[in-house]
């Protein structure tokens, strides 16, 4: 059950009612039981990682272990504009991605974990209870660009694909391979969905789908 992650409605008219995401997931994990509910996907740029990773480990324990976190670089921009959020430069979001994946991580499997990063920081952070899911729930990012696929190939479980074409997405994948095996990562046996054994995963999206995501980030 995908939910999106966003403070306004998207299209032409921001207008009308929009639920806040992780709110909305834990109500509806709480009345569900044989359903996977996540965000597609979590703009890193909304909420310092601290404060996703305490979220995701609410509503994964309120799911009994069925959540799954998806994240990319950054939100839309009308929406840090229209909020008063930073907005970083491209390279900055990937950056920052980049660290919140190593904060979220070790909130989730260490007990008073420290970080010192350029853009976040952790100092001895009590981080209990822990995900539900062991080890923890798995990680996707929406990836598409080269160094978005680094950040992949490094801490990705789930590979959102966003590619408008067979051909394409082929193209991206012998790149991502390559950069999986120059940090010694298999990403091997791709299969939507599946977890457990530390190979990265894959998720095709749509052409229309893919469009959509490009207009708004």
């Amino acid at each position: 059950m995908w939910l999106f992650d966003h403070f306004m409605p998207l299209g032409d008219n921001p207008d009308g009612p929009c639920f806040e995401g992780w709110t909305l997931l834990a109500g509806l994990a709480a009345r569900t039981e044989r359903v996977r509910p996540g965000l597609m996907v979590t703009g890193n740029t909304y909420r310092h990682p601290a404060i996703l990773a305490r979220q995701a480990v609410t509503v994964d324990h309120i799911s009994q272990g069925g959540s799954t976190s998806a994240l990319v670089r950054r939100g839309m921009s009308q929406e840090h504009r229209g909020y008063g959020l930073p907005f970083p430069p491209a390279g900055e979001g990937v950056r920052r991605l980049d660290e919140a994946c190593q904060v979220i991580r070790q909130l989730w499997t260490e007990t008073k974990p420290t970080f010192s990063g350029q853009y976040y920081q952790l100092q001895e952070a009590p981080s209990e209870p822990k995900p539900h899911q062991r080890p923890y729930p798995p990680i996707i990012i929406a990836a598409a660009g080269e160094q978005m696929l680094r950040v992949v190939a490094k801490h990705a479980d789930i590979w959102s694909a966003m590619s408008r074409t067979v051909e394409e997405f082929r193209e991206k994948n012998a790149r991502l391979t390559q950069r999986c095996e120059a940090i010694g990562r298999d990403p091997a046996d791709a299969c939507p969905f599946s977890w457990g054994d530390g190979k990265i995963r894959l998720i095709l999206i749509s052409a229309r789908h893919m469009r959509q995501l490009q207009e708004l980030y």
